[in-house]
């Protein structure tokens, strides 16, 4: 049954060490989660006396799972063992966690890094079997629409073993609700008093993280470790999608043919304490600007690249 299914998450102490997960500690609510075989290996071997081919052999496979993530907070106070349900999935994308335990402010910080990935590992319950991932590593973009929740489109990658026949486990799920994508504003600045507030639906950051696992015949699998190797040729991307105005109030293509360089700052996305959630990218230049329309308005796409620091604060 398409129901049927249950996700545990939890960050290796190594790279493929070993992690006791739980439905207790390590349940993550993903949406329409799917696993699939990567770069599977079929060993072509041609007869010598006949035009029909040899049983090709198995070579080795890697497993990927897919599916939607809604960022939440913990809705308490942080400490070490208080953390978001995403806690796992961000650091398997490449973020680095800093938690400040300061009473009354606690609040986790996610650097995206260049160095020190982290690693997690996955058990995929699919109606009474179960996949395991270990080394796994991830891509994903981070979505904010108005009326919707913050969404983490996520692909994971890593090594994985025959599926076994298991109960689905008891899971307890964050019961924290996500904070809407509402009363939410973005600003642009690009210093000296240059702070702009546009009108928009949509904002998206695209990681484009390069996940490779190169081969390894030491390896069972024939595959080495799960990399993230780069970001593509312009790093960490997005867009956003603000209404249009005169050139007065925003040069959109001025600034994008002059490489103005800005701060982006998105949120706080909620209200409440321990759920409230905001993105900053810094040196940011537009890549892109093109028309649109919202409901008969004017608009602007906006594409963009970042060339300094993505971060994620959860407070």
């Amino acid at each position: 049954m398409l129901k049927n299914k249950r996700v545990l998450i939890g960050v290796e102490p190594s790279y493929q060490g070993a992690v006791a997960l739980t439905g207790a500690d390590h349940a993550v609510l993903i949406e329409e989660p799917q696993w699939s075989h990567a770069n599977a290996r079929m060993i072509a071997r041609k007869s010598a006396d006949s035009m029909n081919p040899l049983q090709a052999g198995f070579g080795g496979t890697l497993m990927t799972l897919a599916g939607l993530v809604r960022l939440r907070g913990a809705g308490a106070a942080y400490s070490a063992t208080v953390l978001p349900e995403g806690d796992a999935t961000l650091r398997a994308l490449g973020f680095q966690s800093a938690v400040d335990t300061t009473p009354g402010s606690e609040k986790v910080t996610y650097t995206l890094a260049d160095t020190g990935f982290e690693s997690v590992k996955i058990e995929d319950f699919v109606d009474g079997k179960k996949y395991t991932l270990t080394g796994v590593r991830a891509n994903a973009s981070i979505a904010g629409t108005s009326g919707d929740d913050l969404l983490v489109n996520v692909t994971f990658t890593g090594h994985t073993v025959d599926p076994v026949d298991a109960a689905l486990p008891t899971c307890t799920y964050d019961g924290t609700e996500p904070p809407p994508f509402v009363g939410v504003a973005m600003t642009l600045d690009q210093g000296l008093g240059g702070e702009y507030t546009p009108v928009i639906n949509n904002v998206t950051f695209e990681l484009n993280n390069a996940v490779n696992t190169p081969a390894n015949a030491n390896a069972s699998d024939g595959f080495g470790e799960t990399r993230i190797t780069g970001r593509g040729d312009s790093g960490v991307t997005g867009s956003f999608d603000p209404e249009d105005t005169t050139v007065a109030t925003q040069d959109w293509v001025g600034e994008w043919k002059a490489g103005t360089i800005k701060t982006i700052d998105v949120g706080p996305v909620g209200s409440t304490q321990y759920n409230k959630i905001s993105i900053a990218a810094t040196d940011v230049y537009y890549r892109d600007v093109a028309p649109g329309d919202r409901d008969e308005v004017l608009t602007k796409t906006i594409g963009f690249a970042v060339k300094g620091a993505l971060t994620i604060v959860f407070d």
